[in-house]
């Protein structure tokens, strides 16, 4: 790898943390599941939101038309389908009342991941942020190879990496304050009026936008 490539693998890592560090849904997710479940639950929410952003980042970078035509197609419709099930999740996650196991059952963690994944998808208006990004730290051009676009999507999927495990140790910090008794409808209301409300702006966004 000589420095171009170096530059560009940086700058891939830098636009990862942007993409992933702005507070939405899925950051709401990772909190609440690390603070009840544990870092794993944590960690795998927030691999379901890299795997999306490598996805949308790869589509953005190397201007694939063929996937990215039919998802800005049938953009309101997965617009759609992702406020749904923000609103469900967020009204499911108000009204739970299950304590906090320390073993919480080990398909929780491919739900955690699919759930993360299904969310950040069904938005792709992200491909137009990466798009963006991108312009503002001047990584995509014309004659840029393959290998150098495999550079930028491998330092991007680093960068978000680095953000979601980040977050998930922060709010593992929380976690024994999270299983008071006295304090576990707080987080349970909390979380989920935040992905109600983000459920709803999701919502909006499809009449507005």
């Amino acid at each position: 790898m000589d420095i171009a490539d170096l530059v560009l693998f940086l700058k891939g890592i830098a636009i990862g943390i942007a993409i992933a560090a702005p507070v939405g849904p899925v950051a709401i997710l990772c909190i609440r599941r690390t603070i009840f479940y544990g870092r794993r639950y944590g960690i795998a929410t927030g691999f379901g939101a890299v795997t999306a952003d490598t996805i949308f980042g790869t589509i953005a970078s190397f201007g694939l038309v063929a996937i990215s035509a039919p998802l800005f197609e049938h953009q309101t419709l997965l617009r759609f389908v992702g406020a749904g099930f923000l609103l469900t999740l967020g009204v499911a996650t108000w009204r739970r009342r299950a304590v906090p196991r320390a073993d919480a059952p080990a398909g929780r963690l491919a739900r955690a991941y699919l759930s993360a994944l299904f969310l950040t998808i069904t938005n792709p208006i992200t491909i137009i942020a990466f798009t963006g990004i991108f312009a503002g730290f001047d990584v995509v051009r014309g004659n840029m190879s393959y290998g150098q676009g495999l550079d930028l999507m491998v330092g991007v999927m680093i960068g978000a990496l680095i953000w979601w495990i980040g977050l998930t140790l922060f709010a593992s910090l929380f976690r024994r304050k999270g299983r008071s008794e006295e304090e576990l409808p707080l987080l349970h209301h909390i979380s989920g009026g935040l992905l109600i409300v983000f459920g709803l702006a999701a919502l909006g966004s499809i009449f507005v936008l």
